[in-house]
């Protein structure tokens, strides 16, 4: 059984962290406002506002930063700043984190894949869902941070589906996030028990032969044996070669669940489009013909 963690309530702290890309910090305010006006506190890590190149500050440093977050007792949530690059860099030593005996609710998506497996890993649910600078950013970005209030506080929440849904009266657990990310932890050696969960897949920005690589090596893998349907968020802003692929994103996934018999549920508003609604991974999904719900308190 999942461990969940305490949902927020007036006078909670809530910490941001840049484990990835380099946070600018004169972009901090919105967020704080956000964090304020719910009645909770901001603390932000000893190394928000470094960068090493990309990065925001050197390995060391953003490791550094998760631990604080896990470790201070006044932490009820974690926000990344932003996405990028970089969690993957720190995957073995972030192994070594307790995140069990801490629990609280680490918040970001896209890079932040890899925090949401290792704490499913653990037991630990954790919430897919916008990272601190998008705030402000446009009208869905502020009812994505509206609908991610509401799930912090412990409400239920549904988020709707494209079409029909197949795979009815199902209770179970959802795993997953970035593609690109599930495949980079696949190839550091990860391992995820994932028996009988759901799969969440959301990607951007990549070209359909390497899509198809990427959904290739999940097979390969056993991860498509292993799960018991497929949900798909965004896919957006794919590309193809002058010699076109000869498929897109929608029938590479198709041939992979045809092959394993799974139903797949189309088009959730979650990933790296303007909807962006908050979902809760290693959380137990009700599964309806029209929404999938995810209870709260």
């Amino acid at each position: 059984m999942s461990i969940v963690p305490p949902y927020l309530k007036p006078g909670d702290s809530v910490a941001l962290i840049a484990p990835s890309r380099f946070m600018d910090m004169q972009k901090l305010k919105p967020f704080e406002e956000w964090v304020n006006s719910h009645g909770w506190k901001l603390v932000v890590s000893p190394n928000l506002g470094l960068q090493d190149g990309q990065l925001g500050g050197n390995d060391d440093q953003r490791l550094n930063d998760i631990r604080w977050a896990l470790e201070n007792p006044e932490v009820k949530a974690v926000f990344a700043a932003r996405g990028g690059y970089g969690l993957i860099r720190l995957y073995s030593k972030l192994q070594e984190l307790e995140f069990s005996k801490h629990p609280k609710w680490w918040v970001g998506f896209s890079d932040f894949t890899v925090m949401h497996a290792l704490l499913f890993q653990q037991g630990v649910s954790s919430l897919h869902a916008p990272m601190a600078m998008q705030i402000g950013a446009n009208v869905e970005s502020n009812q994505n941070f509206t609908q991610l209030a509401q799930v912090l506080k412990g409400s239920k929440h549904g988020l709707g589906f494209a079409e029909r849904n197949t795979f009815v009266n199902k209770k179970v657990k959802i795993w997953g996030g970035n593609l690109s990310m599930i495949y980079a932890l696949l190839a550091s050696g990860h391992k995820p028990e994932i028996n009988g969960c759901v799969l969440f897949l959301e990607e951007l920005d990549e070209y359909l032969y390497h899509f198809d690589r990427m959904i290739s090596a999940l097979d390969a893998n056993g991860i498509f044996e292993k799960i018991s349907a497929i949900t798909v968020g965004s896919i957006i802003d794919m590309h193809d070669n002058e010699v076109p692929f000869g498929k897109n994103a929608k029938q590479i996934l198709m041939d992979v669940c045809n092959k394993h018999n799974k139903p797949i549920i189309w088009d959730l508003n979650v990933g790296h489009d303007l909807k962006n609604e908050p979902l809760k991974l290693g959380f137990d999904c009700i599964f309806e013909d029209s929404e999938l719900i995810q209870r709260g308190v």
